[in-house]
């Protein structure tokens, strides 16, 4: 029997999912799984019907058609406990990532079982879900972040390359669908929809259809560069 592992404290000294007193007891009810890198201990869209506690290696979440790494998960993670807690299909699927993953298979019952009987675990894991979501959230923003970064310097390369686009009073006029904007910035429309309603709402451009009207070209010089938008 590998020796029991203990989640490492968060940053923000987050409680611990799981201590040494509390493992054992979940031993009791669960069994090992040892698994090779590629094996898939859960599928997007299969019922949620257990958890697994990683012991030893790592593991890869998955989500989505193409498939896109959603987070990894090493020694004392559980993983696959929000579609038991929800009752709800997985939304993700877990991957061995490493050689070998160690792994305590617990069925659906006995977790909620057992966090019902230690009701410090089940603080804990509700602590833990929320700074994941607050994790997935940062992950947005930073994603629509570096959207607008990319189309800010898409716009100021477009001025700079097409000279005849600038009008007498400093702005500049460019006629660009947006699939074409989403083209050359390398995210999707709906993306590209997103920074631009947010430069407009900042009074740096207008559009009009496949029209924009780039009213504040020195502040998209900035973003282009990295500088983020100040709030207001």
């Amino acid at each position: 029997m590998y020796p029991c592992l203990v989640a490492e404290p968060d940053p923000d000294e987050s409680p611990q999912l799981l201590t040494e007193e509390e493992i054992p007891d979940l031993e009791r009810v669960g069994r090992v799984l040892r698994r090779e890198a590629g094996h898939m201990f859960m599928r997007e869209g299969e019922p949620s019907d257990f958890v697994l506690l990683i012991r030893k290696g790592l593991v890869k979440v998955v989500s989505g058609k193409p498939e896109r790494i959603v987070a990894f998960r090493g020694p004392g993670a559980i993983v696959g406990e929000l579609g038991v807690l929800q009752r709800k299909p997985r939304t993700a699927s877990v991957v061995a990532f490493e050689d070998e993953v160690v792994a305590l298979h617990v069925y659906d019952a006995e977790y909620r079982r057992f966090l019902d009987d230690h009701p410090r675990a089940k603080d804990a894991l509700i602590i833990d879900l929320g700074n994941r979501l607050d994790e997935a959230t940062k992950k947005i923003r930073d994603s629509d972040l570096a959207v607008e970064r990319r189309l800010a310097k898409a716009l100021a390369e477009q001025v700079a390359l097409r000279p005849a686009i600038r009008n007498a009073d400093g702005t500049a006029t460019l006629r660009m669908p947006q699939k074409d904007l989403a083209s050359l910035t390398g995210a999707s429309v709906v993306a590209v929809k997103k920074a631009v309603k947010v430069f407009r709402d900042h009074g740096l451009i207008d559009s009009d259809g496949g029209t924009l009207h780039l009213r504040d070209i020195a502040t998209l010089v900035d973003i282009a560069k990295g500088n983020p938008l100040t709030a207001g």
